[in-house]
């Protein structure tokens, strides 16, 4: 709601020749909006507490493989790895979720990687 009036705000200008039931319009249209742009963006994080809810796999086995060797991992790199490869988001995006810098992102995949291949 809050953004639509800040739209409403920077754009009050539209309103000049509209009636009152072509303003409530507008304001549904980019509430709607807004709202689906909201969870568009929001539906690809999903909690971190779901590290036990992998099942992209098709094999048992190799699901079972893939959730002790993220279990190895220390925290900050587990979270990094599981944003990434099972939510595809980049590193501007993780960082932002996590409250680091997209650089740290990056080393904290590089060294997640390397510890993943030498408990390998």
């Amino acid at each position: 709601m809050q953004d639509a009036y800040l739209k409403a705000i920077e754009n009050e200008n539209v309103f000049e020749f509209m009636n009152e039931y072509q303003i409530k319009g507008w304001f549904f249209v980019t509430i709607k909006n807004k709202n689906i742009d909201y969870i568009r963006k929001h539906s690809k994080i999903l909690s971190l507490i779901e590290y036990e809810n992998i099942v992209d796999t098709e094999d048992f086995e190799e699901n079972i493989a893939m959730k002790e060797l993220l279990s190895k991992l220390p925290g900050k790199y587990k979270d990094v790895l599981y944003l990434k490869y099972f939510h595809g988001l980049n590193s501007k995006e993780i960082g932002k979720r996590l409250g680091i810098s997209p650089s740290t992102v990056r080393s904290q995949l590089s060294t997640s990687l390397k510890l993943l291949k030498k408990n390998l």
